[in-house]
């Protein structure tokens, strides 16, 4: 079973390292846990966008959070983490439905859309 784009962010998100070349002044974004994944750009942001649009991850679909303590402009690196804003529901693990003793219904927690948004946690 392969993943959806956002599910490949998981629950608690995936980090994304961004760093200039000092030869090309390029910028490339990889995650952390794939460096095979990258993309390049002539700036940092569009090198994030770029790799989050190959792995099919919608810009729409997630929240993009700086590593303050882990970036550096004067270096050309930056290190951020991208959450999903919408994570799968922890009450029916994302099937949309309760199961019951005797009963089947539509999930309380999601309303059977089997996912929650990240604030409702």
């Amino acid at each position: 079973m392969t993943a959806t784009p956002i599910a490949r962010l998981g629950i608690h998100g995936a980090r994304v390292i961004v760093h200039r070349t000092s030869d090309t002044k390029q910028w490339s974004a990889w995650f952390l846990d794939d460096p095979q994944e990258t993309a390049a750009a002539p700036n940092a942001a569009d090198a994030v966008w770029q790799l989050l649009q190959s792995c099919g991850i919608d810009l729409g679909a997630a929240h993009i959070l700086p590593d303050r303590d882990k970036c550096s402009s004067e270096k050309g690196h930056f290190e951020m983490v991208v959450l999903p804003l919408k994570i799968p529901c922890p009450d029916c693990k994302g099937s949309g439905t309760y199961v019951g003793l005797s009963v089947i219904e539509e999930c309380r927690r999601c309303r059977g859309t089997k996912t929650i948004s990240r604030t409702s946690l």
